[in-house]
């Protein structure tokens, strides 16, 4: 049960805080005084989309917060999935800031709006005049038979197994395919991969072929130049050795005459070193130059079948190529499973719709069921509600495929008066009727879903005189099991009220804002008098 909405800086509410009681809770005020508006609020608790635009002054957040007994709900469990305090009381506060930001609280701990919207639907159910139309609509009628017929598990079950189905029928249709490529598409697959197969390329080979047949293709001119170098550097007369050689011997005279020439003798020390050194290395790669005309030959080969690979493929690196041979065994692999893996997938899928199937029966006979039981029930309110001849045949026929709602098509065939025939509801039922069909409904589902308060907005519509005398009396009777809060402009309703607020707007030099509060005895005397 709602106890009380705090409704801070929305649209041209700037500050209010109302009580509602159990029983009956009516709410009147002149047309645009700003009854939409506390039903704008209340969506915001029950986790609908907003904006900066609902701020009443730019500079301050706007806040929603209701404040909820749940003592009779049995919501422990849902507390305790989404890591929530529980208490008996539950506070619900929704908070827009001036930036656009949007923020929710339930029980002062932060909340996404799936667990926002998840919550309110356990606490309250919010009747626009929006939903009455709907009730024109098939799905619509659907989802109140299902709700009726409690199929919600059933139905989420059928969601993940048809989830499951059109996947495996997916990749099944995929594998499918492969299988019709052709057995010329696979001949070719395979003769690219046995042709880089039998190449035998490995990665970066290219660059190091390139390497070797560079020093291959200049053999003659290294062992030249090695020649050269080695008679310049080595033991020959004239030969940089044998001058540094030269250069030695006189400094070690020269060092005992002129001691700052120790220093230099030292270094010319080391530079013979490094210069012997260097020799050495020279040696080792003069051994390794070899004019070899099979390599040379083979190295060329092996170059020209890379390049032509490479062209071939448009690729650039020996990377890529290899990177292709693994994609085209990847390809051949599914294509040579394909028949076994098609049919283990063929019997999955087989099985799944088998399930399906299954499933969608056991629905469609609780809906079955459950139609029946909703056309008595619907029928009686109806005549309640003044409507004593009207008849109801909710029609419920296989369509020609399965959905993840089943295989049914629902149709609402109405008649209101005798004589009549039976006609799709959206055709033929007057909006005082509709008002009057949706209202049962209500009456009808709401002792199946355990709801403590319902919201009423105008549920009067195209009505008046004695059947909104009747609405109200039907209002009265279910509002002894649950809170009702009911938006409306008829007096015979509004006089069945335990409670009765009015919506005013005020303008003043510093704007225009809506009030909501309560009436008493005298006020709401006078108020119902407004309304007659």
């Amino acid at each position: 049960m709602l106890i009380r909405l705090f409704i801070q800086n929305y649209a041209l509410i700037r500050e209010v805080s109302i009580d509602f009681g159990p029983g009956l809770n009516i709410i009147t005020g002149e047309t645009g005084a700003g009854k939409s508006i506390l039903l704008g609020a209340l969506g915001l608790i029950a986790g609908n989309r907003a904006d900066s635009s609902v701020l009443s002054s730019t500079q301050k957040k706007c806040v929603v917060e209701g404040l909820f007994d749940i003592s009779t709900l049995n919501l422990k469990s849902f507390f305790d999935q989404h890591e929530l305090d529980y208490d008996d009381s539950c506070i619900i506060r929704r908070e827009i800031m001036p930036g656009g930001k949007s923020r929710a609280f339930i029980n002062d701990t932060p909340v996404g709006l799936p667990v926002l919207r998840a919550s309110s639907d356990m606490l309250i159910d919010i009747h626009s005049q929006h939903q009455t139309l709907l009730l024109r609509d098939n799905d619509f009628q659907m989802q109140l038979i299902d709700s009726y017929a409690d199929n919600e598990a059933d139905l989420d079950k059928l969601a993940e197994l048809y989830k499951r189905w059109k996947a495996a029928s997916l990749e099944l249709e995929q594998i499918m395919h492969m299988r019709e490529i052709g057995q010329a598409e696979r001949d070719f697959i395979r003769y690219q991969y046995d042709e880089l197969g039998k190449a035998m390329i490995v990665a970066g080979e290219e660059e190091q072929a390139e390497l070797e047949l560079e020093s291959l293709s200049h053999s003659e001119e290294l062992k030249v130049w090695f020649e050269n170098t080695m008679r310049l550097m080595g033991d020959d007369e004239g030969s940089v050795q044998n001058k540094l050689s030269s250069i030695k011997q006189s400094m070690q005279k020269a060092v005992s005459w002129y001691r700052p020439l120790h220093e230099l003798l030292e270094q010319l020390n080391m530079i013979s070193v490094d210069v012997k050194e260097w020799m050495r290395t020279v040696s080792q790669l003069s051994d390794s130059i070899d004019s070899d005309p099979e390599r040379l030959k083979y190295l060329e080969e092996r170059m020209n079948l890379i390049h032509t690979l490479l062209r071939k493929h448009r690729v650039n690196t020996t990377a890529e190529l290899l990177a292709l041979k693994v994609e085209w065994e990847q390809k051949l692999l599914s294509i040579e499973s394909g028949e076994e893996g098609e049919s283990a997938l063929r019997k999955m899928v087989q099985q799944l719709l088998a399930e399906i199937e299954n499933r969608c029966h056991a629905i469609s006979q609780k809906r079955l069921q459950a139609s029946k039981l909703i056309e008595e029930r619907l029928l009686l309110f109806l005549s309640q509600l003044g409507l004593k001849d009207a008849r109801l045949e909710i029609k419920i026929e296989p369509k020609q495929s399965i959905s993840s709602m089943g295989y049914d098509n629902v149709q609402f065939l109405f008649s209101a008066n005798p004589g009549m025939p039976l006609q799709d509801l959206g055709k033929i039922a007057s909006g005082g009727e509709v008002s009057r069909l949706m209202l049962a409904c209500k009456a009808l589902l709401s002792d199946k879903r355990h709801l403590s308060t319902i919201l009423f907005d105008e549920i009067d519509t195209g009505v008046s005189g004695g059947m909104a005398d009747k609405i109200g009396q039907l209002l009265n009777q279910m509002s002894k099991n649950r809170q009702l809060i009911v938006i409306t402009h008829l007096p015979q309703i509004a006089s069945k009220g335990d409670k009765h607020f009015k919506v005013s707007k005020e303008s003043n030099k510093t704007g225009t804002q809506s009030q909501l509060y309560l009436l008493d005895k005298t006020q709401r005397i006078e108020e119902i008098a407004r309304l007659l």
